[in-house]
């Protein structure tokens, strides 16, 4: 007797009463400008505003939309898409990005976090993979990996707490996207930063 096997969820299920992410007009243009265009095309998108603006959501929902788009496309077998999300440290990573991203679970998306949080499933789409950049030696992290979205979350500091992402763990973290057969993206999200900060 042959097992049952179910077929993937490719749509979530959205809570009844549950909150609909509605983006700002300039966050709907940045998830609109990661799914779209050619797609051996490579882009780099900047969001950059104040804190609490909805920049963090926002690249979770483009990741969301790029890999849809995929699926829409016929090339749903190249899917997940490998995201590095990088930020200054792991603790601002498990104090900031990493609640803000299970928060979208009342929105109707599928979040899996596990291995100590350092890695998360969103769905069918995309395997979030968390480095933090606590010091230069750590850009090493990404020596041979290979992703398809760079991800650099609050590259500019923004509070005392935040020291921001050093220009060698962007180096690093751009020659790893290079996943094959799919798009490939660095989402860059940050604060407004000084003149003389590198980005």
């Amino acid at each position: 007797m042959a097992a049952r096997v179910e077929a993937p969820r490719v749509a979530p299920e959205i809570p009844e009463g549950a909150p609909v992410y509605a983006p700002s007009p300039t966050c709907e243009d940045f998830i609109h400008a990661c799914a779209a265009g050619p797609l051996g095309e490579f882009r780099v998108l900047v969001l950059m505003g104040p804190r609490g603006e909805g920049k963090t959501s926002a690249a979770l929902f483009a990741l969301v939309a790029l890999g849809q788009r995929l699926q829409m496309e016929g090339l749903g077998a190249r899917l997940p898409l490998r995201v590095a999300v990088i930020r200054d440290t792991f603790e601002n990573l498990t104090r900031t990005t990493i609640p803000t991203i299970q928060k979208q679970v009342a929105k109707g998306l599928p979040v899996e976090f596990f291995d100590g949080n350092k890695q998360c499933r969103l769905g069918l789409w995309a395997h979030l993979y968390f480095f933090g950049m606590d010091n230069r030696k750590d850009v090493d992290k990404l020596q041979g990996f290979e992703c398809a979205v760079l991800w650099p979350e609050e590259v500019a500091p923004g509070a005392e707490l935040d020291v921001g992402i050093p220009a060698e763990g962007f180096g690093m973290g751009a020659t790893s996207v290079r996943q094959e057969g799919v798009p490939h993206r660095i989402l860059m999200t940050l604060n407004p930063c000084d003149e003389d900060n590198w980005v």
